[in-house]
């Protein structure tokens, strides 16, 4: 006795709905393509793709935040802007302070002290660890800087639990000693500091030199440039009177002739741009007579 047959319809309502699944899938991932990125409703997955891209450190408490402050100051990373956009999100909004050692020196004028080093003023919650803040400080501002950080208290948190007032940075600079100068004797000399040192000002406007000469024939000018028809053959020193030997090499000087001034000639046309017109009309009035022919 034979089985029954399976029921066609069945099976094929199935297979449709299975279809009919996937493609509802794939259309509304395409729809929510745009809101993947959003950082407001992406999926937690999704979150932590994002801070890994921008290279974000773990924050679990507020990791949206976040890493919405680290993809705002990841353009300027290693600037002021930079660190206090990050500080003032660990902060819980309130201000930071930030103090450096920075500077543009004149070589050999840097001071004597170190002026590479950042000190941070700002308040923490209470949850969150000094030392890891202290380690993100150092990882943003440049390699061998010395960082400090001082944790001040917030509006809501009593004052003797945290340290006093923001110390100095750093010692104040000491004036440079002005330098002195002996003028060297047998002077004057420009720039030993006597009486006669007088620089000119700056910007002043210098006339250049204008040497008087005669027009020579320079090695591969091919007698363009020439003053006289009696050169030397080797140094092409030219001479204005009749000499048998080149006062300057020594070698028997040679009596050239003057080359002639150059005749202006209107450049010639070519004639293949005339061609290619010519045969564009011809082509065309072979495709007209072909078709209303």
């Amino acid at each position: 006795m034979s089985a029954p047959a399976p029921d066609r319809l069945a099976l094929r309502e199935d297979v449709t709905a299975g279809l009919t699944a996937i493609v509802e899938t794939l259309v509304k991932a395409g729809e929510n393509l745009e809101q993947a990125a959003d950082l407001h409703v992406a999926p937690a997955p999704m979150v932590q793709a994002l801070g890994r891209w921008v290279a974000a450190p773990d924050r679990p408490l507020d990791q949206r935040a976040w890493i919405r402050a680290y993809a705002r100051a990841l353009s300027a990373r290693g600037t002021h802007t930079s660190l206090r956009e990050l500080l003032q999100e660990l902060s819980g909004g309130y201000p930071v302070e930030i103090a450096d050692g920075g500077g543009v020196y004149r070589e050999d004028e840097c001071p004597r002290r170190n002026p590479q080093w950042v000190q941070v003023r700002m308040p923490l919650p209470q949850a969150s660890d000094r030392q890891a803040v202290l380690d993100l400080i150092r990882a943003e501002v440049p390699l061998g800087v010395e960082v400090e950080l001082i944790v001040v208290p917030t509006p809501d948190e009593p004052a003797e639990l945290f340290t006093g007032p923001l110390p100095q940075p750093a010692e104040p600079e000491t004036a440079e000693d002005v330098a002195t100068y002996v003028a060297v004797p047998g002077g004057p000399f420009c720039g030993d500091g006597g009486s006669e040192d007088v620089l000119p000002p700056l910007f002043e406007p210098v006339a250049p030199t204008t040497v008087p000469g005669e027009a020579k024939r320079l090695p591969g000018a091919g007698g363009v440039a020439v003053g006289s028809a009696i050169v030397c053959p080797t140094c092409a020193e030219p001479s204005a009177t009749v000499l048998e030997t080149c006062p300057r090499c020594g070698c028997t000087m040679k009596t050239l002739r003057t080359p002639d001034a150059p005749t202006l000639e209107e450049p010639r046309r070519s004639p293949l741009p005339d061609l290619l017109i010519a045969a564009v009309l011809v082509a065309l009035a072979v495709a007209g007579y072909l078709i209303f022919s």
